[in-house]
């Protein structure tokens, strides 16, 4: 998998010289520890990528959920060792990875489905790198310092955290968009 960032946008957000390369080691392997990081907390991967799923759907059921997304384009949709077309027998909704398959379509028994497909970001959001960006300077020069705050006053004592869901606060602001919903989150689709 492909790094979410690259080599010299992560010297000039730490304000290191592009020529100097003895970092380069180090900051790659930041890169895709924390990029994979990302793609694990989002939940799907970001980029742009072929993707390859089986389902098992019943008669009732007339909606696919991709596990990636934005969907680009379905490559090849089989259904009951039908091959779908797009314009006649489903509809994609792109942004949330959905297949809606025609309702009035005859169904039987539980059906093996399989869909081919490209989703992803052809062109990484700079929101995506922005955050990768944040959590390797954090990593570099903070390694997480500012974490948790602790005040002990007297008898007082009380402790906070400036991460949410295991992130960064300003890191989860700019991710949370681009995290995968689960089913219930996403919502049905009519």
């Amino acid at each position: 998998m492909e790094n979410l960032t690259i080599i010299n946008e992560i010297k000039e957000n730490l304000k290191i010289d592009l020529s100097e390369t003895k970092y380069d080691s180090v900051l790659e392997l930041l890169n895709q520890l924390l990029s994979a990081s990302v793609r694990m907390w989002a939940g799907k991967d970001l980029s742009l990528g072929t993707y390859i799923e089986r389902f098992d759907i019943d008669k009732k059921q007339t909606t696919i959920f991709l596990h990636q997304y934005p969907v680009i384009k379905v490559i090849k949709f089989i259904f009951k060792n039908h091959v779908m077309k797009q314009e006649n027998d489903f509809f994609v909704y792109d942004n949330i990875g959905v297949i809606k398959i025609r309702s009035d379509y005859p169904f039987e028994n539980e059906i093996e489905t399989y869909v081919e497909y490209q989703a992803g970001y052809p062109i990484m959001p700079d929101t995506i790198k922005q955050a990768v960006l944040k959590l390797i300077y954090r990593e570099f020069y903070d390694r997480g310092i500012d974490d948790i705050f602790k005040i002990d006053i007297g008898t007082y004592s009380s402790e906070r955290s400036s991460l949410l869901d295991d992130m960064p606060l300003v890191v989860y602001r700019l991710l949370y968009p681009y995290r995968r919903q689960c089913r219930a989150e996403r919502g049905s689709v009519k």
